[in-house]
């Protein structure tokens, strides 16, 4: 895996989108990463609309709630049968089955 730089950045908001996004790679340090900057001026900014109405419209979904809690505090082993649920959950309501 390639270290993707973000700069001189603060550790705790770096490690807060290294882990929310799954941006696994990213590190603080000059560059910055041409990737990380596109995604972040291009990528997200066109999507995040429809990416936040989706989230709005799950999170007013108790089925869909109740499941993000489960995994949210499940034990590794159980997470595959949960995720499975939350994709089916997700189906029902028109999604397409995941995020």
């Amino acid at each position: 895996m390639n270290r993707q730089f973000t700069g001189n950045v603060n550790e705790a908001e770096l490690l807060e989108v290294r882990n929310e996004l799954h941006f696994n790679d990213l590190y603080a340090g000059h560059g910055p990463s041409v990737r990380v900057r596109d995604r972040f001026t291009r990528t997200i900014p066109k999507n995040a609309a429809s990416i936040a109405q989706q989230w709005l419209e799950s999170a007013s979904d108790p089925t869909i709630t109740d499941l993000i809690g489960k995994i949210r505090y499940a034990r590794y082993a159980d997470r595959d049968v949960l995720v499975a649920d939350l994709r089916a959950a997700n189906l029902a309501i028109g999604r397409r089955g995941g995020w």
